[in-house]
């Protein structure tokens, strides 16, 4: 299985923004500072294992200023292509995974 799309949907100063399709090998993503080179790392990080609890200390992270955070990752193996999606929410948001094309995942 590989990914091949990161959908920014509201995430910090990303909204509606993606980045792929990424191909079979390395991909590098290239930018001047403040591109958004690491929010997209972030972003795949929080769709995968959740975002982080609120810290008391500092303001949460990649807030975004037209909704709670969002993000997709489109992932592909042969034909068939499945869609992860986390939006923000308790317990690190609640993930759905959905299939674009081919059998369901279990």
């Amino acid at each position: 299985m590989r990914l091949r799309r990161i959908e920014a949907v509201r995430f910090g100063r990303l909204v509606d923004c993606t980045l792929g399709d990424l191909s079979d090998g390395l991909s590098v993503v290239l930018g001047p500072n403040e591109a958004g080179k690491s929010t997209y790392t972030h972003l795949v990080r929080y769709v995968l294992f959740g975002f982080p609890p609120p810290a008391s200390t500092k303001p949460p992270a990649f807030l975004s200023p037209v909704g709670d955070r969002e993000g997709r990752l489109v992932f592909e193996e042969g034909s068939a292509r499945w869609v992860v999606t986390r939006a923000h929410g308790p317990r690190g948001g609640s993930a759905a995974v959905r299939t674009i094309a081919g059998p369901d995942r279990p």
